[in-house]
């Protein structure tokens, strides 16, 4: 009867080790609904790394179109510098499952030229199962790429002086809207002393015109 009772109590917790075991690996897709892509903007993939937490066990899913991208695992100098020679695992056929069989930092990039510098790597931090969950690795930024630009503070806008009622312009004022006499630039010596604002009116039959037509008389 003993060696029944510690039998079923050794059964019992080897079933529960292999079902914890089973909870606790996990698959993840790359990018989620994005997949392993060229992405919209480098850190893509970093951030959505960021937000998980791999453990050894778990699954890496990439999904792509095959014949466009590739999975290609490099060490970090191959990673930093989009190198994808000496891979160290090429997947080349869509979905590409990664087991992340090992603790520490693994590197993934696109071997297709451009897409790695482009942003399409990823950087993972592995976990042993149980342990607290280690930092996500930083990618480094892609080559040709410069940093962002710091946020600059905003420029006080105009200050509004005080308003005028709209003003009603007699163009050329005695001698009226004609071909002028003095010259041909009278008009614009007319127009030098006055201080036009929105809202006011030239008083004679004017047409408006943009700067070719006021260029070539069109």
């Amino acid at each position: 009867m003993g060696r029944t009772l510690n039998t079923i109590f050794l059964v019992t917790v080897a079933i529960a080790a292999l079902f914890q075991s089973s909870l606790a690996q996990r698959d993840y897709v790359v990018g989620d609904g994005l997949g392993w892509v060229i992405p919209p903007g480098p850190s893509v993939y970093a951030t959505w790394a960021a937000n998980k937490t791999f453990t050894a066990g778990d699954t890496l899913v990439f999904n792509f179109l095959n014949g466009s991208h590739d999975v290609a695992k490099v060490t970090k100098a191959n990673f930093d510098s989009c190198n994808g020679g000496n891979a160290l695992l090429l997947l080349t056929n869509s979905p590409a499952n990664v087991t992340l069989n090992e603790t520490g930092s693994h590197y993934f990039i696109c071997g297709f030229s451009g897409h790695c510098g482009a942003g399409q790597k990823l950087a993972v931090n592995v976990s042993a199962a149980g342990s607290s969950p280690a930092p996500q690795p930083s990618a480094a930024p892609p080559q040709g790429s410069s940093p962002a630009p710091l946020p600059s503070s905003p420029s006080p806008g105009p200050v509004s002086g005080p308003t005028r009622s709209p003003t009603t312009y007699t163009v050329g004022d005695n001698l009226g809207w004609t071909v002028p006499t003095s010259g041909a630039s009278m008009y614009q010596t007319w127009a030098n002393g006055k201080n036009f604002m929105v809202r006011d009116i030239l008083g004679k039959d004017l047409e408006l015109l943009l700067g070719f037509g006021f260029e070539f008389c069109v």
